[in-house]
């Protein structure tokens, strides 16, 4: 969704077509690069015990490109990063506890290689966009078909292993474009649904993005993004990200975001991205 929302940015900073479902003109590219990091905020208080908080860092790619003025193709990849030291540190002095180890030796037991578990899915995806391509409101539905490589847990702690299994992704998308000259902006949704291979249950997401651009020629993008879902295994989530996109150089802009969990997500955290146009 976020760099679906940027396309819709970029459309809005060069002056170009109102904001739609999120098309790419035909013959046209769009590729950006992002990574964020987010920790849990329990963790950044002072009285904190853990000198080495839990953060997960998270790399996307996302690139697609024009078909015709109706189809586009295009890749969506993410990849999370997952620092356990904390969860290592505790399950060490647990099992140490029992076999009777003195404070300085469990203090010695400390983890400080950083463990880190690494997880991503990779999609190809057909967005078609639906109804007429000149309308202020628009619509398009999206098929994704990839892999997504996780963490399987073992029946004791140390035995999880690392598998990969095939997604199938369908999504829908709706585009509002308003406003004139001196402010404009767009407003969009998008929901979908993954189907896994292997892994039970169906993980659910429903963003909204909500953008302004003060005046024509701004350089400027302002950018507010509610990204939510129910993932097994997981409370369902809410996250706020207010960000802006600046455009440095004729099709090359850069956004920055903030990242604050509302519901069921007590993260805070940063994101940074690049997007060109080609």
């Amino acid at each position: 969704m976020r760099a679906k929302a940027i396309t819709c940015a970029l459309i809005f900073l060069h002056g170009e077509a109102a904001a739609s479902a999120w098309p790419q003109q035909d013959g046209h590219a769009f590729l950006s690069l992002g990574y964020e990091v987010a920790v849990p905020r329990d963790e950044l208080r002072a009285d904190a015990d853990d000198p080495a908080p839990e953060f997960e860092g998270y790399r996307t790619v996302y690139f697609e490109y024009g078909l015709t003025p109706r189809l586009t193709v295009g890749l969506d990849y993410g990849g999370i990063e997952t620092n356990i030291t904390g969860i290592v540190n505790d399950e060490m002095e647990r099992l140490a506890k029992q076999q009777g180890y003195t404070s300085e030796q469990l203090a010695a037991l400390d983890a400080t290689d950083q463990p880190v578990i690494a997880t991503w899915s990779g999609i190809a995806f057909l967005r078609a966009a639906i109804g007429p391509l000149d309308a202020r409101h628009r619509f398009a539905v999206q098929l994704g078909f990839g892999q997504r490589h996780y963490e399987q847990k073992g029946l004791y702690y140390g035995l999880e292993e690392m598998k990969t299994e095939t997604i199938l992704r369908p999504a829908v998308a709706y585009g509002y474009g308003f406003g004139g000259a001196r402010v404009s902006g767009w407003a969009g949704l998008e929901a979908s649904v993954e189907f896994r291979e292997h892994t039970s249950g169906e993980p659910k997401k429903l963003d909204a993005i909500l953008g302004l651009r003060l005046g024509e020629a701004s350089r400027l993008a302002y950018l507010l993004a509610l990204q939510s879902g129910d993932f097994p295994g997981s409370d369902p989530y809410a996250k706020l990200l207010p960000g802006v996109v600046v455009r440095v150089w004729r099709n090359l802009s850069v956004e920055s975001s903030l990242i604050w969990g509302v519901a069921g997500d007590r993260t805070v955290g940063a994101r940074i991205g690049l997007w060109v146009e080609f």
